[in-house]
């Protein structure tokens, strides 16, 4: 029995179509090597991504796979930030990522978000940001369920980072028409068009950017700027309570336990970043002693320069 199958076997070894066939595999098997080399030298260089080309260049080379090559340049776009979050946070090259997924899959609606989100609240690039989430009103359906997040964004822009509540109102209210927005938006657009911006209504925009963002270390962003504008609301209901105590006594208090002790608050806030607020009783200043700058207003200087709130 072994000795017939051990004759089979090398009569299917010297099969001349059998060895035509492993031929023709070798030199198959040699072509797609080769072509892999080349495949991954370019991916090499596109790795530094000063070799990246558009994403109008790169439609039509796609050959019909557009959808599939924006989904792989998404993955690589948040493989990107994640890289570049846990160490330098520089993105140079972030919109250009985004801006090819979106060229390549206009439909492709979460990039818009995210890239609205990000431009703005970690690279401080309000143009940037905009001109993703404007691309996104143009290209997204208004049919689409997460249409709203697109102007919402766009409107957190004008509100949170430039305070031009006017242009603010006009976007959310392109948000709030839309059937899937949330039920407060409406009061919102009512508070902008009255100039009632205060730090709660920025916390109301940060905290739904929050829930609807999956990327987790972009929530841990958001969530970060979320103790920040706390810190800030935190300090000017102090310092209002500051301002009534002075008026009644003359001085400034000696602690912030004084404004409790008077009566004026019920209670110091708790310093959501980990510290606490003091005031120093020779100017009046209040101040978190874990985060030290105040949230600024955007102010353009000259065209193409910006200013936004806090550290980008």
């Amino acid at each position: 029995m072994v000795s017939f199958d051990l004759k089979s076997s090398l009569y299917q070894i010297t099969n001349p179509l059998l060895i035509g066939f492993l031929l023709i595999l070798a030199v198959a098997t040699y072509g797609v090597q080769r072509n892999l080399e080349v495949f991954h030298a370019r991916a090499r260089k596109i790795e530094d991504l000063k070799y990246l080309p558009s994403g109008k260049f790169l439609k039509p080379a796609s050959l019909g796979y557009q959808n599939l090559l924006s989904s792989l340049f998404w993955i690589k776009t948040v493989g990107y930030f994640g890289n570049h979050v846990l160490t330098d946070r520089q993105y140079p090259y972030l919109y250009q990522l985004v801006d090819v997924v979106t060229t390549l899959d206009p439909l492709f609606e979460y990039p818009y978000e995210f890239g609205g989100i990000v431009l703005a609240l970690e690279v401080g690039h309000l143009d940037l940001s905009d001109a993703i989430l404007r691309k996104g009103l143009s290209n997204v359906p208004e049919k689409d369920p997460r249409y709203w997040y697109l102007p919402f964004f766009l409107g957190f822009n004008y509100m949170f980072y430039r305070h031009d509540f006017k242009t603010a109102a006009h976007y959310m209210e392109i948000a709030a028409r839309h059937p899937g927005r949330p039920e407060y938006l409406p009061l919102l657009v009512a508070k902008l068009y009255a100039k009632a911006y205060e730090p709660a209504v920025g916390l109301q925009f940060l905290e739904e950017m929050y829930h609807s963002t999956e990327n987790e270390q972009l929530k841990e962003r958001i969530a970060q700027r979320i103790r920040e504008v706390i810190v800030e609301r935190d300090l000017q209901f102090l310092e209002r309570a500051r301002d009534e105590y002075r008026k009644f006594r003359g001085t400034y208090p000696e602690n912030l336990q004084a404004l409790v002790q008077a009566g004026i608050i019920r209670s110091i806030p708790r310093e959501p970043l980990g510290g606490s607020y003091r005031i120093d009783s020779q100017t009046g200043e209040i101040f978190s002693t874990k985060f030290k700058e105040r949230l600024r207003v955007y102010v353009p200087r000259e065209p193409g320069v910006q200013e936004s709130i806090g550290k980008p």
